[in-house]
Order: structure tokens, then C-alpha cells, then sequence
């Protein structure tokens, strides 16, 4: 077990899926971390078809790299779009495009299984990021809007 597997078990956590354990083959790679975020979508039904057949309640988190540098989203199944002449910002935002369409396809699969209306789903960033505003790349370094701006999405069925 890896040193994150060993934090995950301390946490509480009874199964964690990293992504050297994904079937990555058809999905592309979108940054230094990994792999287009629909690579989870296989094991996400199959854990929960398993949670929803026990009954039990549960927590699932999706940690989504799409987002993050060096942007390579324009070769992927899902195609392009031109945001944006600068090609730095278009990469970008067709990165974010990339995890527009897994949260749509996520959602989905949770209402594909009956689960969506009993489900609280939480969506939320954890930094912004900065391409040349103020002077300032990446999200490291800048105390600007562009940098602590984050989303927040939430769906609490009743």
C-alpha cells in the first residue's frame, strides 16, 4: 500500500480506487496528474450499484485533475471548442469543458441507477486559477479573484 492508501485507511475510508489502478486504455492523458476524469465512471457504477444494493448509506468522492496543468484537453473524444484565441486560456477552458461533461455524465449515471433524488451531492473547487492576470500563472501565487474564486454546487433533494 502507497503512503496515500496508508492516509485514506487512517481516515476511515474502507476502499480507495487511485488512478494507477483505472482501466486507462481508450482515455486520454489531460495533464501531469492523469487522465481525463470519465476514467471513473466505470468504477463509480459498479461501487454503486454494490452501495445501492446493501442499502447502506455512503460517502463517494470524485477528485477530478482535468482542471489542472499543463492542459492537454483538445485531443479527447469529446473534440474541441475554440474559446479563445490565446491558446493557453483555450486549453484551459476546454479543460474545464472536460469536467463539465464528467459532471454531466456523473450525474447521470447517479439518476440512471435510481439514486440521484436520495443523493446530497456536493460540487466544489479548490482554488481557482490565474492565466496572466495581474502577472500571475497557475494558482500557487495569486491572491486575485481568478485565483480564490471557486464554484460551489449543491443538490439536496426535499
Amino acid at each position: 500500500m502507497d503512503d496515500f492508501g496508508r492516509v485514506v485507511e487512517n481516515l476511515g475510508y474502507e476502499e480507495n480506487y487511485p488512478a494507477e489502478t483505472l482501466d486507462t486504455e481508450g482515455f486520454e492523458v489531460t495533464n501531469v496528474f492523469g487522465y481525463e476524469d470519465d476514467v471513473m465512471l466505470e468504477p463509480s457504477r459498479k461501487w454503486l450499484e454494490y452501495q445501492k444494493e446493501s442499502g447502506r448509506p455512503f460517502l463517494a468522492e470524485y477528485f477530478t485533475g482535468t482542471g489542472h496543468h499543463d492542459y492537454r484537453c483538445l485531443s479527447t473524444r469529446h473534440g474541441t471548442e475554440d474559446f479563445a484565441e490565446d491558446d493557453l486560456l483555450n486549453q484551459y477552458l476546454n479543460c474545464m469543458r472536460l469536467q463539465d461533461i464528467f459532471l454531466k455524465n456523473l450525474i447521470d449515471q447517479y439518476k440512471e441507477l435510481g439514486l440521484y433524488e436520495d443523493t446530497v451531492l456536493v460540487v466544489s473547487g479548490d482554488h481557482g486559477e490565474g492565466l496572466g492576470e495581474h502577472g500571475r500563472f497557475l494558482h500557487g501565487d495569486t491572491i486575485y479573484k481568478e485565483g480564490l474564486r471557486v464554484p460551489l454546487l449543491l443538490h439536496a433533494p426535499g
